[in-house]
């Protein structure tokens, strides 16, 4: 991800978000207080669109219509967890915030996934992963296996 302020106009901002492949081009609203971000996080003029949060899983607001503010984001090794608040990767397990059809795993890179029959997993990452009889869908949502499209 990378921001970079375009001359000669100073309220300017291209913002590149290379997990979710969007460029957005903004007018600087008024500035942000940075004493409003909380504890592990700091202050960006462009909150990043994909966000890794405790939950394992790269998740990205919707690319159409990507809009930039600033705002607070987690400081760089912390994600957030289901209530927010930007903890170490180790702190992930004690408020998870899995989503309905979803537990904590140990192993949630290898999960069953919607329209992929089978999959080889190299790498394990501890995450939030779908239930037995549900895979992850195209929406990161658990749903019913027979319900996959």
């Amino acid at each position: 991800m990378s921001t970079t302020w375009i001359p000669p106009s100073k309220n300017t901002l291209i913002f590149s978000d290379s997990h979710c492949g969007t460029n957005t081009t903004i007018t600087r609203p008024p500035r942000f207080n940075d004493k409003q971000c909380g504890q592990n996080e700091e202050y960006t003029d462009c909150v990043p669109h994909c966000e890794t949060s405790c939950r394992g899983i790269q998740e990205c607001a919707d690319k159409t219509n990507a809009t930039c503010t600033p705002g607070c984001t987690c400081k760089p090794g912390y994600r957030h967890n289901g209530l927010r608040k930007c903890v170490l990767p180790r702190h992930c397990y004690l408020a998870p915030g899995c989503k309905d059809n979803e537990t904590w795993s140990k192993c949630s890179t290898c999960e069953r996934k919607c329209g992929v029959e089978s999959q080889t997993c190299s790498l394990c990452y501890s995450g939030c992963a779908c239930n037995d009889g549900y895979a992850r869908n195209s929406s990161n949502i658990c749903t019913r296996i027979e319900k996959c499209a």
